[in-house]
């Protein structure tokens, strides 16, 4: 699945996407350029809204960003996918439905140690990174 950026402010997405997200304001200008394509690393639905997993320029690791900052150019979901559902506690036990590589999906550690910058989950990251984006060479 490949993305572009159509939006980059917050103002400019429903308020309840980010509200009670931390360091989320309304007048912040997120690190993506508009007009970026982007190869879609997974996906979830988190308090009933989707949100995309994509790499931005001049940032290190991957990040999810609301889906209402984009717009779809390759619907083709990646064969390295898998759909995993949970119920997030932190949220009053609300069902989240995410969609991914095996990894991310199964170890819920996974993010967070990549964001910090723990090699294994930079290794497999990388991996399924090449594997995704070459899947959607030709847009």
């Amino acid at each position: 699945m490949k993305v572009k950026c159509v939006l980059n402010k917050l103002s400019d997405i429903p308020a309840q996407i980010y509200s009670g997200l931390e360091g989320w304001i309304a007048d912040y200008e997120l690190p993506i350029e508009i007009g970026q394509l982007s190869t879609v690393y997974a996906m979830k639905i988190l308090k009933n809204h989707l949100w995309y997993l994509v790499e931005v320029e001049g940032l290190a690791d991957p990040r999810y960003y609301p889906a209402y900052l984009f717009e779809i150019v390759d619907k083709r979901i990646s064969r390295y996918w898998i759909v995993n559902d949970d119920i997030d506690e932190d949220d009053g036990n609300m069902k989240t439905v995410s969609f991914g590589f095996k990894e991310l999906l199964e170890d819920p550690f996974f993010y967070g140690e990549l964001l910090e910058d723990n090699p294994k989950q930079e290794e497999i990251f990388a991996r399924y990174k090449r594997l995704m984006d070459d899947e959607y060479y030709e847009v």
